[in-house]
């Protein structure tokens, strides 16, 4: 995965901490009581690599509880989580970042995706699983709608690519959900929404919208995603052939009628 662009925007953009709460719609930013806690977070934002961006945010939190950095320092953290591919920390440090800060929708988006991507087919509460990855995900991009630059440095369109970058997960989150419910029309619909949106479309997304298309029987927009997925040069070979194969069962499937 990508490094998110919001860690990258606390280092490189913001002009100290204290003017950081981008992966929140609040309109009050969080500020530090004291020069020690502003190094604390800056440090967290600082931090490379999942490993440190936990330790650092850790730190700041054990160091500073009543910090009001207390949401960001957990969104840090489910980041961080996501990156090691630790659904269940996602989750739980998501819950905390929200509990801290109620209108943090990166924690959301992420929420939404671990929570869909974590749902199986039979599960018992496989029902109450989808329901919340669904509202997380909506609520997270009703949020996104309103967040607020966190520096006049940042050009309209600067902070529109970072935050469609960090709503992102939340489409993918709805995706999933549908998928397991096998609403495959849903499915390929949200993640069509997130690759609209992002700056950068994922070509390993597009392979997945086309898979959705073609289980929705929706071929000529599997095929049309798909050789999208192929031509991008951002795509690795096995993506490309990933979506050489979705395209040979599309035409195997138009073929039979199915």
């Amino acid at each position: 995965m990508i490094r998110s662009r919001i860690l990258a925007l606390a280092v490189g953009v913001a002009v100290a901490a204290t003017t950081l709460c981008a992966q929140s719609a609040s309109p009050i930013p969080p500020k530090p009581k004291s020069k020690k806690e502003a190094e604390a977070a800056s440090a967290m934002y600082k931090a490379e690599g999942p490993d440190a961006q936990i330790a650092a945010a850790q730190d700041l939190i054990t160091r500073y509880a009543d910090s009001e950095f207390k949401g960001s320092a957990f969104y840090v953290m489910a980041f961080a989580a996501d990156e090691k591919h630790d659904s269940i920390n996602v989750v739980v440090y998501g819950e905390q970042s929200i509990a801290a800060d109620p209108m943090n929708f990166g924690s959301m988006a992420l929420m939404s995706r671990a929570i869909a991507q974590s749902t199986k087919k039979f599960d018992l509460d496989k029902a109450e699983k989808i329901a919340r990855a669904q509202k997380l995900g909506k609520d997270a991009i009703e949020l996104a709608k309103k967040a607020p630059k966190p520096n006049a440095q940042l050009t309209d369109e600067q902070w529109a690519s970072a935050v469609s970058e960090m709503v992102a997960p939340a489409y993918e989150g709805m995706a999933y959900a549908a998928m397991v419910d096998q609403k495959y029309d849903e499915c390929a619909a949200q993640l069509k929404l997130g690759l609209d949106s992002a700056p950068h479309p994922d070509p390993a997304l597009m392979v997945r919208a086309g898979f959705c298309y073609r289980l929705a029987k929706k071929y000529d927009e599997a095929v049309a995603i798909l050789d999208k997925a192929i031509a991008d040069p951002n795509s690795v070979e096995q993506v490309k052939q990933a979506a050489i194969q979705q395209k040979k069962f599309v035409d195997q499937s138009r073929a039979a009628g199915k």
